[in-house]
């Protein structure tokens, strides 16, 4: 099974994916001209060694997210109209996923006391990766896939996704159907 990070499932992306739709909540909606280059665009670049996925709007309320799928598919910077609203990395090499941005905290958000926990019966024991405890889950500072959608007039996108299937590390640590 795949757990999929899609930009409309996170509550902070649900404003940036209405904030990217030419149908969105914007105050003036612009009309591309004819032999006018789209608003949208999308691109993968690399940075310090990890990819980074750059989707940004223009015009007059531009926009531009950035997310990282080798740190977790976190989204970690967000500019709008010039203004960053996301405290990100200073340095992309040593960006794992967790403490900034917006990390995607599952199967267990935020804290595992002394990393351990019973769950239908069966124990997991997580280890510790922040002090006596388990900090923001299994997938927050894994490699994910991804998939960068073409830009159009009416919008851009990427797809995030990490398989989560019976034979990964990331399964034998959450053994479960989900």
């Amino acid at each position: 099974k795949r757990l999929h990070n899609v930009l409309a499932g996170l509550l902070l992306a649900a404003t940036i994916v209405s904030g990217f739709s030419a149908t969105g909540c914007t105050q003036k909606q612009e009309e591309k001209m004819p032999g006018e280059k789209s608003l949208y665009s999308a691109e993968t670049v690399q940075t310090d060694g990890k990819n980074v996925v750059v989707l940004k709007r223009g015009g007059q309320s531009s926009l531009e997210v950035k997310i990282c799928p080798d740190a977790g598919a976190n989204l970690f910077s967000m500019v709008y109209e010039g203004n960053e609203l996301i405290a990100g990395p200073e340095n992309m090499a040593e960006f794992d996923g967790g403490a900034l941005g917006t990390p995607v905290l599952y199967p267990a958000p935020n804290r595992v006391a002394d990393g351990k926990f019973s769950f239908e019966g069966r124990s997991f024991d997580w280890g510790h990766n922040n002090k006596d405890r388990f900090l923001h889950a299994l997938v927050r500072d894994v490699p994910w896939n991804f998939q960068v959608g073409s830009a159009s007039e009416n919008g851009v996108s990427v797809e995030c996704w990490i398989d989560f299937a019976p034979g990964t590390e990331l399964y034998g640590k959450f053994g479960f159907e989900h």
